[in-house]
């Protein structure tokens, strides 16, 4: 899957997926695209299991239960890699003004590769950041790095 422009899961609605798995990957080069799961909305869930998602250019945005979100999650497991590079700024948020928004790093796959998320800029001087519930009406959101995780 390749992606222009900003890409939903769950906008306003529940219970919705994104699940890359087995060597499956998405990738974005478009400057100033973003991925946004459960933005306002419920249970909603992205994986990037034993896949990839490379997000390679400038002024990206990975939201995960932003503006009202609750319940939803980001798993990247049995090897998985989501990487987030470019430059002008990455910035990888976990609700954002949400409610109970998980995001789980860990696990290996059967090669022994863990899973990875990485955030990273082609400029020194390029301002990276992971943001976890940084709103007042932010509660309980949380970043797990487990077993077999780098993050």
């Amino acid at each position: 899957m390749s992606s222009l422009g900003t890409f939903y899961v769950g906008l306003g609605g529940s219970s919705n997926s994104l699940i890359i798995r087995n060597g499956g990957r998405t990738t974005s080069g478009q400057d100033g695209s973003n991925i946004r799961v459960g933005q306002g909305s419920s249970n909603n869930f992205m994986i990037v299991d034993n896949g990839s998602v490379t997000v390679a250019n400038a002024n990206f945005n990975f939201t995960l239960g932003n503006s009202g979100g609750f319940g939803n999650t980001l798993t990247i497991t049995n090897g998985g890699y989501f990487q987030d590079r470019g430059s002008g700024g990455q910035y990888f948020y976990i609700g954002s003004g949400g409610i109970s928004n998980t995001a789980y790093i860990g696990g290996t796959n059967a090669s022994g590769a863990k899973s990875i998320l990485w955030i990273t800029s082609y400029s020194s001087g390029d301002p990276n950041s992971m943001l976890i519930g940084n709103a007042a009406n932010s509660t309980n959101n949380w970043l797990i790095v487990g077993a077999g995780g780098i993050g």
